[in-house]
């Protein structure tokens, strides 16, 4: 008996010093122990495509390790044209989840231009040539390089991208452009080809409407549109809106200000299709339907629509300031902190302006509504904002370069999961069938885009949770792969 112990003491005590069973493993550095959360920045290339340009500048990032975080996938978060706001965008979002389950650790990379991941100390246009699709997908690729520099992701660890929308853009074109770095991705209602012109978005959203809602709540927005129509050509018509849209004046004597009032119409529709992702179990298709068919005459639909889409809430003058001037307003502020909301925070109307005319377009026109919005007004804005050489054609050699570049909405790339909501009016744009076997297309029924991004909640629907196990399901089947 007292061999048998002996023995047993002796075996712990090799397990401990690690004689017998080899070099004990060494601690995981302080980075890579959690649970912690931490916001940082690191040293990130101005110009990629530079050799002789040391210029760098601070990369802002969120870093989060779980307390079960081992040497599991790295999942990174990208933000697109969004700042990030909080630590609680990483944290609650399915891709911090995934890594947490999969015993790995999960960070969100913020974009160039926006938020506090300033390249440049101003956004004049000699700045913004540095603001391009190809820049962030290479900073996505030196950010991976950092982490494994800094030895803050296991050296094991497989690199795995998530985005949502134009994120998702990048993260499907980091995975074609590195695939050495980054060993999957999901695709979340990505709007892969560029397209100068979409006049297809209102049409997709009025079809989402007459689905969800009913024909007769899409033919309000159909009589609507007809009955401005006809009140914008004479200037007692012209009035007539203004009282019925409460709208701030003056209005109708500039060029463009009708056809903003067609745009700000138009996002009635879309904002209330959009917004079945909030609640799905609050049926906001039906209040807002409910509501605009309490119009009886074409003036008093057209007061139905004002009332659903809050005209004349928007600010203390409890009037709606609309026009052409006041759309650029914002594009056109050249300095940091310039362009602000009313809480005094930085809004991005001119870099993502910048790249709508250099490189996507995607130009959400209403053509289809009686010729209003169109796509003359979208690229006025361009020149009107960044000089006379914005123009058409420069936009359509871009949107060329971009497909060519990248595949369009056909991309060669593998281990990338593309999803997309069944009622998105982008899908168009992206990936609509299965490149092959390993790359599915997950559709979310009853769903807008980037349902899937967050982390799970009582609210979601069955066809939410369905998809992020597919998701799951996919990304563990692509994390097994070793080529």
């Amino acid at each position: 008996m007292w061999k048998v112990l002996a023995l047993s003491v002796l075996s712990a005590a090799a397990l401990v010093d690690g004689a017998l069973l080899g070099p004990r493993p060494a601690a995981l550095p302080a980075a890579l122990r959690g649970p912690s959360v931490s916001t940082d920045t690191f040293e990130q290339k101005l110009d990629h495509f530079s050799p002789s340009d040391r210029r760098t500048w601070k990369q802002r990032y969120v870093s989060w390790v779980g307390a079960n975080a081992a040497d599991g996938p790295a999942f990174i978060l990208l933000s697109g044209q969004e700042p990030i706001h909080s630590q609680m965008q990483l944290m609650n979002s399915f891709a911090a989840k995934i890594g947490d389950s999969l015993q790995g650790r999960s960070f969100h990379l913020e974009h160039r231009f926006y938020g506090e991941s300033r390249p440049t100390g101003d956004l004049k246009l000699e700045s913004l040539r540095y603001l391009s699709q190809d820049q962030a997908v290479a900073d996505i690729a030196y950010f991976i390089a950092y982490l494994r520099k800094q030895a803050l992701i296991p050296e094991q660890s497989k690199v795995v991208l998530y985005g949502g929308a134009y994120a998702g853009n990048l993260a499907t074109w980091a995975r074609l452009k590195y695939p050495h770095l980054v060993h999957a991705a999901v695709a979340s209602s990505a709007p892969l080809l560029a397209k100068v012109d979409f006049p297809e978005y209102i049409d997709e959203v009025m079809k989402k409407l007459e689905q969800y809602g009913d024909k007769q709540c899409a033919d309000v927005v159909r009589d609507v549109v007809d009955y401005v129509d006809a009140e914008s050509k004479t200037s007692a018509g012209i009035q007539g809106l203004v009282d019925t849209f409460k709208l701030c004046k003056p209005f109708g004597d500039k060029p463009w200000d009708v056809d903003m009032l067609f745009n700000r119409i138009a996002t009635v529709p879309a904002s209330t299709v959009s917004s079945i992702n909030v609640d799905p179990n609050y049926d906001i298709v039906g209040e807002v339907c409910h509501l605009l068919r309490e119009g009886t005459t074409p003036k008093s639909k057209a007061e139905r629509l004002a009332e659903a889409g809050g005209f004349g809430m928007s600010d203390d003058k409890l009037c709606e300031t609309i026009s052409y001037a006041d759309s650029i307003a914002g594009a056109q502020k050249e300095n940091w902190g310039e362009a602000v909301d009313q809480d005094g925070d930085q809004i991005y109307d001119r870099p993502s302006l910048y790249q709508s005319c250099t490189e996507q377009g995607v130009f959400t026109t209403l053509a289809h509504w009686k010729g209003h919005y169109p796509l003359e007004l979208s690229l006025q804005k361009c020149q009107d904002v960044f000089g006379p050489d914005f123009d058409k054609q420069l936009l359509e050699k871009a949107v060329r370069r971009t497909n060519q570049e990248f595949g369009g909405n056909a991309p060669d790339v593998r281990r990338v999961v593309f999803v997309r909501g069944e009622i998105d009016p982008y899908n168009v744009l992206g990936v609509r069938d299965d490149l092959e076997d390993m790359e599915p297309v997950i559709t979310i029924a009853g769903m807008a885009a980037c349902a899937d991004v967050h982390a799970a909640s009582r609210q979601d629907t069955q066809a939410v949770t369905e998809a992020r196990t597919l998701i799951t399901q996919q990304l563990t089947k692509f994390l097994a792969m070793t080529d």
